[in-house]
């Protein structure tokens, strides 16, 4: 349901009581490119873990939240369907698909079994 909006009045810990904002049905994926951030459980900013140890990791953004504090949260998901919490949407790069960003590896490999195919 990409594109649906509601308003989200759960108390965010922020401002006295303000609401969190809009939430957004999303549904790209996201890769974790920042490990300065954290993940929360609510927005009273109670602490998941740090995207330190995501970094590099695509999730399923099934929501986002625009926030009354002006930063975009988005609710993250593995395909297994684990939700990892909310993360500042500046700790994320939108990713082409589930398989998550391309990495550059500046390296050579040789291929030692016959009739594979490489992607290409």
């Amino acid at each position: 349901m990409v594109g649906s909006t509601s308003d989200c009045t759960r108390n965010s810990g922020y401002g006295g009581g303000q609401t969190t904002g809009s939430y957004h049905a999303d549904g790209h994926y996201v890769t974790v490119i920042s490990k300065n951030y954290n993940t929360y459980s609510s927005f009273t900013w109670r602490k998941k873990q740090s995207t330190r140890a995501l970094i590099d990791q695509t999730f399923l953004a099934k929501g986002r939240y625009d926030h009354s504090n002006g930063s975009h949260y988005y609710s993250l998901y593995t395909t297994a369907g684990k939700w990892y919490g909310y993360v500042n949407s500046r700790a994320t790069t939108v990713a082409p698909g589930m398989q998550g960003l391309w990495h550059r590896t500046n390296k050579y490999v040789s291929l030692i079994k016959k009739k594979v195919i490489p992607f290409g």
